[in-house]
């Protein structure tokens, strides 16, 4: 079989349709930031090592900028010229369409619907998973969330989809049997639970139709042992999904697809398919992110550019899972996520 060549360059972002509102005739968006516990790295890298990539590539202009972390903030306001703010909700303003909320807590709903009013979008950069109650009390709104560092939204991802349509379509019979997703993360940078939600919205984008899950969860008995979950799903058309995520090893994320074309692995050092004789079809050799602020740089460049939001469905079946898997380790029982989503959604 002979290997393909493919371009490991990625896509430039095309200019949307209409301007999003904040939208200077420039092509430029109104952006503002809130600094959190733990989004420092962040906001240091962004007001520093790619402030260029964010006013000349993004083609982001600073509006307004605060946060708990005030000498971060400042130091990044002065830089910019954006206005410091003393209160999340001061982010609201005329010319503001993005609002980047770095670090690990979350607003309450009543914030995070001030923040979203008109048509205004909110990405949160490091932060805990939204749960699902909040997911649903958000209503549409939900729909203009974004949730970064994420897999979908990296370079590998984002390389490898037309191989990856190929193995899935390759021949009349073609069928993906098992898809096994792995997840490792930095201590003191990434969370179990935030790994597992990343996880979680890589297995919803790959389908609608899972039917349970069962998962069992190791937590560290000393604060030198890594926390991990591994999960096992079952799809209503008989696939089979594995969760594997533990917050220890660096920045590691794989996505391994078996089925009647062989195996195509996308990681974010590579993407390869080998046929079932395990022949090499394709390889592309990728150049990792070295860390979780690099991983959440390349994931907000991939934002400036689509400048679309649309992951509402995607996050609230994403969060139902991650839900899922974590009551099935405290149960010991298959869980189920269509449960879960119900259960959130009484009153």
């Amino acid at each position: 079989m002979t290997t393909h060549e493919r371009s490991s360059e990625p896509a430039a972002g095309g200019a949307a349709a209409s301007a999003p509102r904040g939208a200077t005739s420039s092509g430029h968006l109104g952006v503002a930031a809130w600094i959190g516990a733990g989004g420092e790295s962040i906001a240091a890298a962004l007001a520093g090592d790619v402030a260029r990539d964010v006013d000349e590539r993004w083609r982001w202009t600073m509006h307004a900028i605060g946060g708990e972390r005030r000498s971060a903030a400042a130091a990044w306001a002065e830089r910019t010229g954006a206005a410091e703010c003393a209160h999340l909700r001061e982010l609201v303003r005329p010319g503001v369409a993005l609002s980047i909320l770095l670090g690990r807590e979350i607003p309450g709903d009543a914030d995070l619907r001030h923040l979203l009013d008109g048509d205004r979008r909110v990405a949160f950069v490091g932060a805990a998973p939204l749960t699902l109650a909040t997911l649903i009390a958000l209503g549409d709104r939900a729909a203009r969330l974004d949730v970064v560092p994420s897999f979908l939204s990296s370079e590998a991802w984002r390389l490898a989809q037309p191989i990856v349509a190929d193995f899935r379509g390759d021949g009349a019979d073609a069928r993906v049997t098992t898809v096994a997703i792995q997840m490792r993360g930095t201590p003191g940078e990434s969370t179990l639970d935030a790994l597992l939600f990343d996880a979680a919205m890589v297995a919803v984008s790959l389908t609608t139709s899972i039917e349970s899950v069962l998962a069992l969860r190791q937590s560290p008995s000393a604060t030198h042992e890594p926390a991990s979950i591994v999960a096992i799903a079952r799809c209503e058309d008989g696939m089979l999904l594995s969760l594997d995520v533990a917050d220890t090893g660096g920045v590691r994320r794989a996505v391994e697809f078996v089925g009647s074309a062989g195996v195509c692995v996308v990681a974010d050092d590579r993407i390869e398919w080998r046929d079932p004789r395990g022949a090499t079809r394709e390889r592309h050799v990728l150049t990792p992110p070295v860390d979780a602020v690099r991983a959440t740089v390349d994931s907000l460049a991939h934002l400036a550019a689509v400048r679309s939001g649309g992951t509402g469905n995607t996050l609230r079946a994403a969060a139902a899972l991650a839900e899922a898997a974590k009551l099935s380790a405290r149960t010991g029982n298959a869980e189920s996520p269509a449960r879960a989503l119900e259960l959130a959604a009484r009153p």
